[in-house]
């Protein structure tokens, strides 16, 4: 499992149970063996405007064209404030039982656009920032 790296699937914590694109920010270390995702959502304005009103700093969400990104259907936003650490056996349990799409990798430049928007953020803690390293 590489940086960079791209899944399709439900994450069972979310209250919408549609799939989403996920992205990979880390290469998962011996010792933690944990990725650190963000998540795409369709690209809405009314989102972007509350996330602008709420004091986060615009660079903590990364817009992704089709264009930037070609599975994607529409214009997407991925929020970095809200990264989320899985282990990789979930991964490997959520491959084994087909619930989840691998897509294309994203080209270095998106994949690190979305690591700054990551470490820019304030809501994100020092923790999981330095599993990016």
């Amino acid at each position: 499992m590489q940086a960079g790296a791209v899944f399709y699937f439900v994450e069972e914590t979310f209250k919408v149970s549609r799939p989403h694109y996920f992205v990979v920010l880390n290469t998962p270390s011996a010792k933690t063996g944990n990725l650190v995702l963000v998540c795409a959502i369709t690209l809405d304005l009314k989102v972007a405007d509350r996330c602008t009103k709420l004091g986060f700093a615009r660079e903590t969400f990364v817009d992704v064209t089709p264009a930037d990104y070609s599975p994607l259907k529409h214009v997407s936003l991925f929020d970095c404030n809200s990264p989320i650490v899985k282990p990789l056996e979930v991964f490997t349990q959520k491959i084994t039982t087909k619930k989840l799409k691998s897509c294309p990798t994203i080209s270095p430049s998106l994949l690190a656009r979305l690591k700054f928007g990551v470490l820019a953020s304030p809501m994100v803690s020092p923790k999981i920032k330095k599993l990016l390293n």
